[in-house]
Formats: structure tokens, sequence, C-alpha cells
């Protein structure tokens, strides 16, 4: 029964099956959880102008090639009139 069982039995259970699972994190839980930090799911990177921020880390690795953040969020109107620009120029 769903509700009759704690996070921690149910793990248990599942493990003790081979059965594939994880937690529900809160979101504020998931940037501290041992599968977020040792997975390198989340980032910390420099923006140039707006200091350290979180971002969502690169999905695969490759040893020859890593993957790295090249472009960082805009800043808030950064693009207002760039995009409709390109825009019309594609229709």
């Amino acid at each position: 029964m769903a509700g009759t069982r704690t996070t921690a039995e149910w793990e248990a259970l599942c493990a003790e099956h081979s059965i594939p699972m994880g937690p529900v994190l809160d979101l504020a839980d998931a940037p501290d959880d041992p599968y977020v930090v040792e997975g390198g799911v989340l980032e910390t990177v420099e923006h140039p102008t707006e200091g350290r921020y979180r971002s969502i880390g690169i999905p695969v690795r490759f040893s020859g090639t890593p993957g790295s953040v090249r472009r960082h969020a805009p800043n808030i109107g950064e693009h207002t009139d760039e995009v409709p620009a390109e825009l019309r120029e594609k229709i």
C-alpha cells in the first residue's frame, strides 16, 4: 500500500528485488541529493555580468570532447529586438 510505507522502506524493498527507483525530491532538496551531486546534474557557472548561477549540466559525457556551457542565459530584454528581426527575415 502506497500510503503505509516510508520512502526508506520503499527504497529497501525495491533494492531487495532489483527494482530501480529514486525518491521524488522537494525542489529545495534536489541540489544536495547524492545522485544529483555525483552525476553532475547541476553545474554552477559564472555569468559574465550577473555572477554565479546554477544550470542544468551537460547530460552526456565524452572523454575526448567534454561538454561545457558556451552561452549563458540572456539578461531580461537582451534579445527583444534581435528575435523579431530574425523572424521577419525568415518570413
